[in-house]
């Protein structure tokens, strides 16, 4: 993990900085009790991530799909999750569910 993102991690944990207009310490309450604080060292939250990429890349739809439904409970408020499945939704021609997706992803970031 760089350096930077430990001390932002820190920074989150402490509830000493707030993003998406949350207060600090219910966002770090929140980012501590999800997955979300410890992605880059879940394998199969990175293998899942590649899966999806691939066959949106590979225009597979249904495997990216498939590929995203285990990635949801790790951390469905990600924004590269949501962005990879609004592209396969919109792929496969579901441009409404897609909306949602980039809608998803576009509030979840900083």
């Amino acid at each position: 993990m760089s350096i930077m993102r430990k001390s932002i991690m820190g920074l989150l944990a402490a509830g000493m900085l707030s993003i998406w207009g949350m207060p600090d310490d219910a966002f770090a309450q929140a980012a501590l009790s999800s997955g979300c604080a410890t992605l880059a060292q879940n394998q199969a939250w990175n293998d899942g991530i590649m899966a999806l990429r691939v066959g949106v890349e590979t225009k597979d739809y249904d495997a990216a799909l498939k590929a995203a439904a285990p990635l949801t409970s790790i951390c469905g408020e990600s924004p590269i999750l949501n962005y990879y499945v609004g592209l396969a939704m919109q792929g496969s021609g579901d441009d409404v569910k897609a909306l949602i997706y980039f809608q998803k992803a576009s509030q979840h970031m900083s």
